[in-house]
């Protein structure tokens, strides 16, 4: 589990690109986490957004197809009608 949560501090700085200073960081029990609170912040919505997808999937083109026929926007309708037809 140690190996693991090493891997976690080495990789997640990298994926966002954080800048990891220690008073911008939130801290648990003495330990700093890997990344600062904007970046954990940016993680949480990442993860919460894949979960809510998971569980929602709604199919944005055709709501986005209802949008522009209602607002009648004639470009995009064509392209969509071959889609679903």
């Amino acid at each position: 589990m140690y190996f693991v949560l090493k891997k976690v501090y080495i990789w997640l700085p990298r994926v966002f690109g954080c800048h990891c200073q220690d008073e911008r960081s939130f801290h648990y029990k003495g330990i700093r986490f890997p990344i600062c609170a904007r970046c954990t912040g940016e993680a949480v919505g990442i993860l919460v957004g894949m979960v809510l997808i998971l569980f929602h999937q709604f199919d944005i083109l055709f709501y986005f197809y209802r949008f522009c026929k209602k607002n009648r926007v004639s470009k995009f309708d064509s392209r969509v009608e071959k889609f679903y037809n």
